[in-house]
């Protein structure tokens, strides 16, 4: 019997990829919002793949994003914060 997964359990489960985790837990744990290249280097992270997976998180509203010039910052809203902790413990990663 094959069980049928609700459509908000499937994008809960693909969340959960090894560099999406990677980058709520640096979000998570950041003080400053990092922009695209502090993101790279911190995660040594392609920029075409952090790209990729930034804009799956704010597709899905796991992270915001803000202009600053030519810079794009991104963030977690303290919801999302409280969300992604949650998700982070329940991974026991913090």
């Amino acid at each position: 019997m094959k069980t049928q997964l609700s459509s908000k359990s499937q994008k809960l489960l693909a969340l959960f990829t090894r560099p999406r985790i990677k980058i709520l837990l640096a979000l998570y744990h950041c003080y400053q919002d990092p922009c695209g290249y502090d993101l790279t280097q911190e995660l040594k992270m392609k920029k075409n793949l952090l790209s990729y997976h930034l804009k799956f998180l704010l597709f899905q509203n796991a992270v915001s994003q803000k202009r600053c010039g030519r810079f794009k910052k991104y963030y977690l809203d303290p919801d999302q914060k409280e969300k992604t902790k949650k998700i982070l413990k329940t991974l026991e990663l913090i």
